[in-house]
């Protein structure tokens, strides 16, 4: 009998044995994408289980991977791929990672980056904000997160100062951030718009909300409009009413305060 943890395993060495025989095999390729169509299937890819000499190209200039683990980013980005532009990753989980001490440092040229991500993570200061702000040239950044157990929210504000600031060349940003599980006392919560100055005040068109409950603590939904990506969370009953045409996959929860039947209308 095979059990699930046999079934795993076939389904993390075949995954390690595609990605790693596409750079063998396909010597001049530009253009990758790689993953599975459903929402919930990843590569099963970790870094620690790739050789050194692996995944090189001079070749590819986009990326466009569906992966388990995070740290097969910072993998990717040592210089293996010297022409890449384009690099758009969802990851099933991103935590903290022995990578980030191998390689503090990333070689990027990046262009285009995009990162999706629909698990809770509780490393968005110490992972997600310093490797991106290794992408100096980056063009166009597109982020959708869940963060969890901060002791603030990634608000307008702080999205402005960790991301924004330091890339001169950045014309496009779209973000769908969720921030959860905030220890902070009801009273001192923000209005929204206060939250959110700070990326008005560069013209960016968006809508969020606050919410608080005692069992999830505070929480903070932001994201710019138009509403252009696939999958969207909704974690609060307060979420507010709009269109969003492009949204194909929908994940909706409040453990303290049901949705009325109005928002189902």
């Amino acid at each position: 009998m095979i059990n699930d943890g046999q079934i795993f395993d076939q389904k993390k060495e075949l995954s390690r044995r595609v990605f790693t025989d596409v750079f063998l095999t396909f010597t001049n390729l530009a253009y990758l994408q790689l993953g599975f169509q459903d929402y919930d299937s990843y590569l099963s890819i970790s870094a620690v289980h790739l050789p050194l000499s692996a995944c090189y190209s001079s070749h590819i200039v986009c990326l466009n991977i569906k992966i388990f683990d995070f740290d097969l980013c910072y993998y990717l980005l040592d210089g293996r791929l010297s022409q890449l532009n384009t690099f758009i990753v969802h990851v099933y989980r991103i935590r903290q990672t022995l990578m980030i001490n191998k390689n503090k440092k990333i070689v990027s040229n990046l262009k285009f980056f995009s990162l999706i991500s629909l698990n809770r993570t509780t490393v968005y200061d110490n992972l997600i904000v310093p490797f991106i702000s290794q992408m100096f040239y980056l063009e166009k950044l597109i982020l959708s997160l869940i963060v969890y157990n901060r002791r603030s929210f990634v608000n307008g504000n702080s999205l402005v100062y960790d991301i924004l600031s330091p890339m001169l060349y950045l014309h496009t940003f779209i973000f769908n951030i969720i921030t959860d599980g905030v220890t902070i006392l009801e009273e001192l919560i923000q209005p929204p718009n206060v939250l959110s100055h700070a990326l008005v005040e560069r013209g960016y068109d968006l809508n969020c909300y606050t919410d608080y409950n005692p069992l999830s603590r505070g929480q903070y939904h932001i994201y710019s409009l138009p509403f252009v990506m696939d999958c969207m969370h909704i974690h609060s009953n307060k979420f507010p009413v709009g269109l969003f045409r492009t949204v194909r996959c929908l994940y909706i929860y409040d453990f303290v305060h049901p949705f009325e039947h109005d928002f189902f209308l």
